[in-house]
């Protein structure tokens, strides 16, 4: 949807407007540009879409979450929703903070990344499933990827394979696709064009990005960071950004 297009501050501002029209107090920051509190999770990347998307806020009056649902989502876009609302205790640990991983499916269905994919491997002839399996065990067995990441502005080389936690080439029921997990948040972050472009080099195409989740790592396995009440401030929304459903940056909401 369009919305993957939207900034991390269009989507703050779409967001803010939604409580201000709703009549909902907020709590502000402090200093000398105080701004509503507001706490997302890691920030989706430009372009790409997400289905869900997570946001802290404290509200100054008690708020019946359902009827709060129904407020916000009166003045949102049908394609930007709030899914669902939840009272979260005061303490718990901010969501940048307790999201440590993120899930991708990245479409790779397109004749430019089969022949980026051919000439990765001198040539091969194999099926496009395979071509991809190939690029993902070769780029897996490495020890090390030393890669060029943006931080600040400023560039540099890191080791990102500490980040890469599964790479898996999805076939059959769904278009041919990559499902990923890497890193996200305070403690290392992945974005998948630069894990793509380790793949399949500077491959001429649009890439189809679609975030799935964020998470906490567990002994468990993967867990939604409100399973585990880890949300800061007061109440934790979750907002639907899926293909269908136009992101805000999105999990932009």
């Amino acid at each position: 949807g369009e919305f993957r297009y939207l900034s991390q501050l269009d989507l703050t501002r779409t967001l803010i407007r939604a409580f201000n029209r709703s009549e909902i107090p907020l709590k502000f920051s402090q200093g000398f540009h105080p701004m509503p509190d507001l706490s997302f999770g890691p920030a989706l990347p430009l372009g790409v879409e997400g289905c869900e998307e997570w946001l802290d806020f404290c509200a100054l009056v008690d708020c019946d979450p359902e009827q709060l649902l129904r407020q916000l989502n009166a003045h949102m876009s049908t394609e930007l929703r709030f899914t669902s609302l939840q009272k979260i205790p005061t303490k718990s640990a901010a969501l940048f903070q307790a999201i440590d991983t993120a899930t991708y499916v990245i479409g790779v269905g397109h004749e430019a990344i089969a022949h980026a994919a051919r000439e990765r491997l001198d040539g091969d002839e194999s099926s496009e499933a395979e071509l991809h399996q190939r690029l993902v065990d070769r780029l897996l067995a490495r020890e090390e990827i030393s890669a060029t990441v943006k931080r600040k502005g400023k560039e540099r080389r890191i080791d990102i394979r500490p980040l890469i936690k599964s790479i898996e080439v999805v076939n059959g029921d769904r278009p041919l696709g990559l499902r990923v997990i890497v890193g996200a948040g305070a403690s290392g972050n992945l974005r998948p064009e630069v894990l793509l472009k380790e793949l399949y080099g500077d491959a001429p195409v649009e890439w189809q990005i679609t975030r799935e989740g964020l998470y906490v790592q567990t002994d468990e396995g993967l867990l939604r960071p409100v399973d585990l009440s880890l949300f800061a401030p007061a109440a934790a929304v979750d907002l639907e950004r899926s293909p269908d459903a136009a992101p805000v940056d999105g999990a932009h909401p």
